[in-house]
Protein backbone atom coordinates (compact mmCIF):
# COMPACT_ATOMS: atom_id res chain seq x y z
CA UNK A 1 0.00 0.00 0.00
CA UNK A 2 1.32 3.56 -0.76
CA UNK A 3 0.96 6.23 1.91
CA UNK A 4 -0.86 9.07 0.82
CA UNK A 5 0.84 12.41 0.89
CA UNK A 6 0.25 14.68 3.19
CA UNK A 7 -1.61 17.62 3.10
CA UNK A 8 1.72 19.73 2.83
CA UNK A 9 3.17 17.74 0.49
CA UNK A 10 2.00 18.98 -2.80
CA UNK A 11 1.60 22.41 -1.56
CA UNK A 12 5.32 23.76 -0.83
CA UNK A 13 5.14 27.42 -0.23
CA UNK A 14 7.58 29.64 -1.62
CA UNK A 15 9.21 31.95 0.77
CA UNK A 16 7.11 34.83 -0.78
CA UNK A 17 4.33 33.28 0.32
CA UNK A 18 4.82 32.48 3.45
CA UNK A 19 5.93 36.12 4.13
CA UNK A 20 2.48 37.33 2.37
CA UNK A 21 0.41 34.96 4.58
CA UNK A 22 2.39 36.23 7.70
CA UNK A 23 1.84 39.73 6.93
CA UNK A 24 -2.06 39.11 6.34
CA UNK A 25 -2.20 37.47 9.76
CA UNK A 26 -0.38 40.09 11.16
CA UNK A 27 -2.70 42.91 9.53
CA UNK A 28 -5.86 40.61 10.80
CA UNK A 29 -4.65 40.40 14.51
CA UNK A 30 -4.12 44.01 14.75
CA UNK A 31 -7.67 44.58 13.04
CA UNK A 32 -9.20 41.69 15.63
CA UNK A 33 -7.37 43.65 18.81
CA UNK A 34 -8.36 46.94 17.71
CA UNK A 35 -12.05 45.75 17.25
CA UNK A 36 -11.92 43.92 20.86
CA UNK A 37 -10.44 47.54 22.23
CA UNK A 38 -13.46 49.13 20.58
CA UNK A 39 -15.83 46.47 22.15
CA UNK A 40 -14.56 46.44 25.72
CA UNK A 41 -15.00 50.12 25.45
CA UNK A 42 -18.60 49.66 24.36
CA UNK A 43 -19.49 46.93 27.22
CA UNK A 44 -17.69 49.36 29.94
CA UNK A 45 -20.22 52.54 29.06
CA UNK A 46 -22.97 49.90 28.94
CA UNK A 47 -21.90 48.86 32.54
CA UNK A 48 -21.70 52.43 33.43
CA UNK A 49 -24.83 53.85 31.97
CA UNK A 50 -26.31 50.37 33.35
CA UNK A 51 -25.34 50.91 36.92
CA UNK A 52 -26.54 54.58 36.71
CA UNK A 53 -29.65 53.45 35.82
CA UNK A 54 -30.28 50.95 38.19
CA UNK A 55 -29.24 54.19 40.76
CA UNK A 56 -32.49 55.86 39.53
CA UNK A 57 -34.50 53.02 39.69
CA UNK A 58 -34.06 52.27 43.30
CA UNK A 59 -34.26 56.20 43.99
CA UNK A 60 -37.34 55.84 42.30
CA UNK A 61 -38.75 52.57 44.03
CA UNK A 62 -38.18 54.43 47.45
CA UNK A 63 -39.91 57.77 46.46
CA UNK A 64 -42.79 55.81 45.29
CA UNK A 65 -44.39 54.49 48.61
CA UNK A 66 -43.80 57.98 49.75
CA UNK A 67 -46.08 59.61 46.65
CA UNK A 68 -48.48 57.17 47.32
CA UNK A 69 -49.06 58.27 51.04
CA UNK A 70 -49.31 61.91 50.04
CA UNK A 71 -52.17 61.09 47.66
CA UNK A 72 -53.55 58.83 50.41
CA UNK A 73 -53.45 61.82 52.64
CA UNK A 74 -54.64 64.51 49.67
CA UNK A 75 -57.51 62.65 48.84
CA UNK A 76 -58.91 62.11 52.30
CA UNK A 77 -58.32 66.06 52.73
CA UNK A 78 -60.47 66.65 50.07
CA UNK A 79 -63.18 63.90 51.24
CA UNK A 80 -63.51 65.26 54.50
CA UNK A 81 -64.78 68.43 53.61
CA UNK A 82 -67.13 66.87 51.05
CA UNK A 83 -68.29 64.50 53.63
CA UNK A 84 -68.86 67.43 55.78
CA UNK A 85 -70.68 69.36 53.86
CA UNK A 86 -72.99 66.40 53.21
CA UNK A 87 -73.54 66.09 56.69
CA UNK A 88 -74.67 69.59 57.62
CA UNK A 89 -77.02 69.68 54.41
CA UNK A 90 -78.99 66.26 55.94
CA UNK A 91 -78.68 68.09 59.47
CA UNK A 92 -80.38 70.93 57.93
CA UNK A 93 -83.33 69.11 56.23
CA UNK A 94 -83.78 65.96 58.55
CA UNK A 95 -86.26 66.12 61.46
CA UNK A 96 -84.68 65.43 64.89
CA UNK A 97 -86.30 65.59 68.69
CA UNK A 98 -85.40 68.88 68.96
CA UNK A 99 -88.45 70.21 66.99
CA UNK A 100 -87.82 68.94 63.38
CA UNK A 101 -86.86 70.88 60.27
CA UNK A 102 -87.40 74.58 62.13
CA UNK A 103 -84.86 73.51 65.21
CA UNK A 104 -82.07 73.39 62.23
CA UNK A 105 -82.97 76.31 60.51
CA UNK A 106 -80.84 80.01 60.82
CA UNK A 107 -82.00 82.32 63.20
CA UNK A 108 -83.19 85.58 61.56
CA UNK A 109 -83.01 89.17 63.00
CA UNK A 110 -85.16 91.38 62.90
CA UNK A 111 -83.99 93.74 60.49
CA UNK A 112 -83.93 90.86 57.76
CA UNK A 113 -87.33 90.41 57.59
CA UNK A 114 -89.48 91.80 55.00
CA UNK A 115 -93.02 92.05 55.23
CA UNK A 116 -95.08 92.21 52.15
CA UNK A 117 -98.89 93.62 52.50
CA UNK A 118 -100.95 92.25 49.96
CA UNK A 119 -100.77 96.10 47.58
CA UNK A 120 -97.45 95.93 47.63
CA UNK A 121 -97.57 93.20 44.49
Amino acid sequence: MKKSPSPMQGRSKTPRQMLKNRTTLIKSKIQLEAKVKELSELVKEEDRLNSKLNARRRELEDECPELKKEIDDLETTLVKPDKEKRSTKHKAFSPSKEGGLVAHMPVLQSSQIWFLSPGSF
